[in-house]
């Protein structure tokens, strides 16, 4: 068992040509009894290529038609490509995956949900999910079509980080903004503080590597007529 957890993932870069070039986390295992815990991750990738077959991955799975095989539990993840596809046959990819199988991508009450899956202005060559038989997937609810039950309380939104002009980019999340993600996340046992050391909320704790407290949150209230 494979635990990956309060990471920032950002600034790769490559020169090449290769069609999938750039993969913020890869996992590319096939051995038997396998799981790989993603946990609390914000994945950040903003590559830029003059190279026309460039692509780019957020996260890249395995598939396996055996679900104990390299078995990928997703949650409280953010995942961010806004790299600049190759302008020919380049694709920027938020979820890659060898295949269209789904068994060894976890579900169930505490299967892979609580995500937020952000490629930038969906196109044909900005997908949420990608795999050799669904090749066009640019949006949730697309995605979450294909892939329930899971991700159903996942997100497709771009968060604003505090400052992603300058490397070494800051990927914590702004407190003035952020609301989709504050309190979007669902509790992990084991799994009670931040990057930082601070302690998440336990019912409805951030996704992301940074728990924050987001100061301003808009609360609609509906009155009846007269």
């Amino acid at each position: 068992t494979v635990n990956v957890s309060n990471n920032y993932i950002s600034d790769l870069r490559h020169a090449g040509s290769n069609a999938d070039g750039i993969r913020g986390i890869g996992i590319t295992n096939s051995t038997a009894s396998t799981s790989y815990n993603l946990y609390f991750n914000t994945i950040y990738l903003n590559a830029t290529t003059s190279q026309a077959t460039f692509g780019t991955t957020g996260l890249y799975h395995t598939s396996s038609a055996t679900a104990t095989t390299v078995a990928l539990n997703l949650r409280n993840n953010i995942i961010v490509n806004v790299s600049a596809p190759g302008s020919t046959a380049g694709l920027t990819v938020a979820f890659r995956r060898n295949n269209a199988t789904l068994a060894n991508y976890v579900s169930g009450a505490t299967g892979s949900n609580n995500n937020v899956f952000y490629a930038g202005t969906p196109s044909a060559s900005n997908l949420l999910y990608y795999d050799p038989t669904n090749t066009n997937v640019q949006t949730l609810a697309a995605f979450q079509t294909l892939v329930t039950p899971r991700e159903t309380a996942s997100l497709s939104t771009m968060p604003q980080f505090m400052d992603i002009t300058a490397t070494p980019y800051n990927l914590h999340l702004k407190l003035n903004a952020n609301c989709a993600v504050s309190d979007a996340g669902t509790p992990i046992a084991g799994y009670t503080d931040d990057f930082d050391g601070d302690i998440r909320n336990v019912t409805t704790p951030d996704i992301g590597a940074d728990e924050f407290t987001a100061t301003t949150k808009l609360i609609f209230t509906a009155k009846e007529n007269g």
